[in-house]
């Protein structure tokens, strides 16, 4: 997949204005992490990604607490900004809507995926080096 999920870049916007604060970061990465663990059930593609959304949401608590820096703007919006879709209650597909809710949500996440790989690879090369855990 080469064109951005439908309205990702929407989000954008949000994200980088939530970027200019710290708090903010915190907060978005712990309502990503309040979000992930109810959606504990969604199977399919969605357990797929699972992992990697939670290695997302760890880079961003990293990255406002100050401790981790490797990681470039541009990689750094994009997670914020899937995150932002990840949270959002009403998106391309409402996550109310069982079975279909999360569809959209794994292709967002699975398109900043495909396109930051090496970046969150490096990021859990130094969570290991640092023997971090992501915060609560």
């Amino acid at each position: 997949m080469t064109e951005p999920p439908h309205n990702l870049h929407r989000h954008e916007n949000r994200a980088r204005a939530l970027l200019k604060d710290p708090q903010a970061v915190k907060a978005l990465a712990a309502r990503g992490a309040q979000k992930l663990g109810s959606a504990a059930g969604g199977g399919g593609r969605f357990a797929a990604v699972r992992a990697e959304l939670a290695t997302m949401l760890a880079l961003l608590q990293a990255w406002a607490r100050g401790d981790y820096r490797g990681v470039s703007g541009k990689a750094l919006l994009s997670i914020a900004a899937a995150v932002v879709y990840f949270v959002a209650p009403l998106d391309a597909i409402p996550d109310f809507l069982l079975g279909l809710g999360y569809i959209d949500d794994v292709a967002v996440i699975g398109y900043v995926l495909q396109q930051l790989r090496s970046e969150l690879e490096a990021f859990r090369a130094w969570q290991t080096d640092n023997d971090t855990a992501p915060d609560p």
